[in-house]
């Protein structure tokens, strides 16, 4: 039952993930734990296409397939 502040996004379990069937893009605004968060997502084994964006400090891409940075 909670929501994104000023948004209708619900927050839900790392593991509603694995509901997802097609590709995805996740956007980490906590990037000071994006580490820890993409290890966590990473170790669910996901079945589809997914990327993270990392837009703090500087903007970073990381797909589940490789990595790329891009500073400003």
């Amino acid at each position: 039952g909670r929501y994104v502040p000023g948004a209708s996004t619900p927050i839900v379990p790392l593991g509603d993930l694995r509901l997802l069937t097609k590709p995805f893009v996740l956007l980490l605004g906590a990037w000071n734990f994006a580490d820890e968060l993409i290890g966590k997502i990473e170790a669910l084994n996901l079945r589809v296409q997914h990327q993270f964006l990392v837009y703090l400090p500087e903007v970073r891409e990381q797909s589940s397939g490789g990595v790329g940075a891009r500073g400003h």
